[in-house]
């Protein structure tokens, strides 16, 4: 029987184990440097990565809207949200520098109520790296009109009181309608559109304001810019005032007496003019030279045309006050006893 023929197992199984070493050992050894120098800059990146410090940070987004053309919101809009953001530190450095921006497209949006979820948009500009985790409004509600475009007559309300003495005549409106556009919810039920308050205290002379529409918080604003000229013209009141005086007699009837002793006096002109007139500006005195006396009596009369013994004086008087009438107009006058 014949001898089995090459090494014996165990021998031939070490010298392999053998020769996998020296391959390994070879390869490692071999370009050691640049092999160390890789493996270096692997754990740096590693330790960056792991190793960056992460934060939190709060910035305000923009919102900027395409409106539809033909509806109208019925309330102001959201500009802007306020967005909590977590990343880089350096990152988030970025925000305060960045135009951050939701843009919305609604242009094609029908009448009625739309809920919009901001959640997952994307915001303009954002730094790379950096997670927008809470949003606040989350969403936005929309409530769209049809747009309605209507003329309406201008109306002025007014407050306060001329000066006294004085009354309108008069506001003259320049224009006195309006085109208007606006949701057809707030301009179908107008039958006219006001104007700021015009304020008329203590006017005492005709004047020219300029006023702008008031449309409080509708939705409606007029096709052109307008200011309704107001131009209000005044007058003074035309009155009369009374006086109750005695009638003096002159020293040349010293003892004679005279019936009725007193006399209304009726003045006529602007009223503030004459609620200035006290009694003092008017005196009424028996003119004595004219007197024919029969059986110890006279009769003096007043007339403004033909005085026949009686002088009213009324000089005093403020501009455009004048004397209108004295009631009565007939006095009688006794003569003194001897």
């Amino acid at each position: 029987m014949s001898a089995p023929v090459g090494p014996p197992p165990v021998k031939a199984a070490n010298a392999w184990r053998r020769t996998v070493r020296r391959t390994a050992r070879d390869a490692f050894r071999q370009n050691l440097s640049l092999k160390v120098i890789a493996g270096a800059m692997a754990v740096v990146a590693w330790l960056l990565v792991q190793g960056r410090p992460t934060d939190e940070e709060y910035a305000t987004v923009a919102v900027d809207y395409t409106w539809p053309d033909d509806l109208v919101l019925d309330s102001e809009p959201v500009n802007q949200v306020l967005i909590k953001a977590i990343g880089p530190r350096s990152y988030l450095r970025e925000l305060a520098r960045r135009d951050l921006t939701y843009r919305i497209d609604l242009a094609d949006l029908a009448a009625g109520e739309t809920t919009l979820y901001l959640t997952g948009m994307p915001v303009e500009d954002m730094p790379a790296g950096i997670e927008v985790t809470t949003i606040s409004p989350s969403s936005l509600t929309f409530r769209f009109d049809e747009r309605l475009t209507r003329a309406l007559p201008v109306t002025i309300p007014t407050q306060g009181e001329v000066a006294f003495g004085f009354e309108v005549v008069e506001i003259v409106k320049e224009p006195d309608v309006v085109t208007l556009s606006g949701a057809a919810s707030d301009l179908e039920p107008l039958e006219e559109i006001p104007t700021r308050v015009l304020d008329l205290t203590g006017r005492d002379k005709e004047f020219v304001e300029l006023l702008p529409l008031d449309m409080g918080s509708m939705q409606v604003r007029p096709e052109t810019d307008v200011e309704v000229s107001a131009y209000v013209r005044l007058k003074q009141i035309i009155d009369q005032r009374s006086f109750e005086l005695p009638v003096a007699l002159p020293e040349e009837l010293v003892g004679a007496g005279v019936e009725p002793t007193t006399a209304t006096v009726v003045l006529h002109g602007p009223l503030r003019e004459l609620h200035r007139v006290g009694a003092a500006p008017v005196m009424i005195q028996v003119d004595a030279s004219g007197l024919q006396f029969r059986e110890g009596q006279a009769k003096v009369t007043y007339d403004s045309l033909n005085r026949q013994g009686l002088v009213v004086s009324a000089d005093g008087l403020p501009a455009g006050v004048e004397l209108l009438e004295v009631r009565p107009a007939t006095f009688t006058v006794t003569q003194a006893e001897p």
